[in-house]
């Protein structure tokens, strides 16, 4: 990610950690970060530091951590239907 004046540029790396409705955890996407790593030529670096934050991720929402607890979610989704439809406030 960078910084300059007010704008912040990042790279979606593909890797995006998922807790199913059913409460499983999971990471999705591994198969497009694996193409993503060869055609577009991602360093070494980067590839151990998106795994290395995915797992991380990965075990705070298992444990249920701030800031991807459901407590947290849930007020976000609550705020997304409000968005969505005003009347549901």
């Amino acid at each position: 990610m960078t910084w300059a004046d007010d704008a912040v540029t990042c790279v979606d790396l593909d890797l995006d950690v998922v807790r199913s409705i059913d409460g499983s955890v999971f990471v999705d996407d591994a198969d497009e970060f694996a193409d993503n790593q060869h055609s577009l030529g991602y360093p070494s670096e980067v590839i151990a530091q998106a795994r290395a934050t995915a797992a991380a991720v990965q075990r705070a929402v298992e444990a249920d951590e701030m800031p991807f607890n459901r407590a947290v979610a849930a007020r976000w989704i609550a705020k997304l239907r409000i968005s969505r439809d005003p009347a549901a406030e």
